[in-house]
């Protein structure tokens, strides 16, 4: 690009991409992470509810790696898995949880669903920003991918809310016995 001929519209354009695939490659990594973070809470939940959903999570997320895949090869870019250090330190923390609470304590599934619930909705920020960069960039190829899987995050997320509210309720009513 040259920069003595290129107006400031197209600057913000060109670094408007950038972050578009910078935010994108981050996503790229943070789908791959979760297939093996959903992966390990499915073997310690102990409540079924919370176990079907974490699979059909695990499902979803590796339909969301092959959709990200998707959206690289309509970009003509390389799927690139950019590290996202938000995101691990997310994780980590829900890792923390798990071995702070011990992994036989009653809290546990409490304490899986806190550390999903805290991933999804970073996620759920994370696509809907992700949209409105490509619809700045008018990367319109690729908008029914993203809010596709935008829309499956957010139906997650308030299936893992419901699964909380019972989870919390039943915990509560064995402290009162």
């Amino acid at each position: 690009m040259d920069i003595k001929n290129t107006t400031s519209s197209q600057l913000m354009n060109s670094k408007l991409n950038t972050l578009f695939l910078i935010q994108l490659q981050h996503l790229y990594w943070a789908e791959q992470k979760q297939l093996e973070t959903l992966s390990y809470l499915v073997e310690i939940a102990e409540n079924s509810d919370l176990k079907n959903a974490l699979r059909h999570h695990l499902a979803e997320t590796q339909i969301h790696v092959y959709r990200l895949q998707y959206i690289f090869d309509v970009l003509n870019e390389k799927p690139v898995a950019l590290k996202w250090q938000v995101m691990e330190s997310i994780i980590d923390e829900g890792t923390d949880m798990i071995v702070f609470t011990d992994k036989y304590s009653d809290g546990l599934d409490l304490v899986v669903l806190a550390a999903c619930e805290k991933i999804n909705c970073y996620e759920v920020a994370s696509y809907l920003n992700l949209i409105q960069f490509a619809v700045a960039c008018g990367q319109n190829g690729v908008l029914e991918a993203l809010e596709q899987t935008l829309n499956e995050e957010r139906m997650s997320n308030k299936l893992l809310g419901r699964i909380t509210s019972k989870e919390s309720a039943t915990n509560h009513a064995e402290l009162l016995v």
